[in-house]
């Protein structure tokens, strides 16, 4: 069951008006805008707290506060503390009192650190790790 479809033309659809308007209104449409418009002039507009001129401002001020910060302590760059500078803070006899409670023998206190490096060297070169150790493979695998 097809429905037929009639085709309607354009001359035979009746032309009455469906839209109905009130009476004046458009006399007095301009009157009612001009009221509105005069009405939100009148009311003083809501300022917010973080309007956006205020945001600007401080997001300003922060940065010109951290460029100040980082400039003053990149300019002014911290002493390293350097051995003698150390050392010159500690009195003499608090020097005396360590050496003579610790067990530093003069020895120590003459050798340089390369001087350390190579007598650790030959000492590791002279040691023979196979008579000081009775490696027992069996042992070894039964730990393993």
């Amino acid at each position: 069951m097809k429905e037929e479809r009639k085709q309607i033309k354009l001359e035979e659809i009746k032309r009455d008006n469906v839209f109905q308007v009130p009476e004046d209104y458009f006399e007095t449409l301009p009157g009612r805008v001009q009221l509105a418009i005069a009405e939100r002039m009148q009311a003083p507009a809501a300022i917010g707290v973080f309007s956006s001129r205020l945001v600007y401002y401080a997001a300003a001020c922060v940065a010109v506060l951290l460029v100040i910060w980082f400039s003053l302590n990149t300019n002014n760059p911290k002493k390293e503390a350097t051995a003698e500078a150390l050392l010159s803070e500690v009195s003499t006899s608090e020097m005396i009192d360590y050496l003579e409670k610790s067990e530093i023998t003069t020895f120590d206190m003459v050798l340089t650190e390369e001087d350390q490096k190579e007598m650790l060297e030959e000492q590791l070169d002279n040691l023979d790790l196979e008579e000081n150790f009775d490696l027992d493979l069996l042992y070894l695998e039964e730990y393993l």
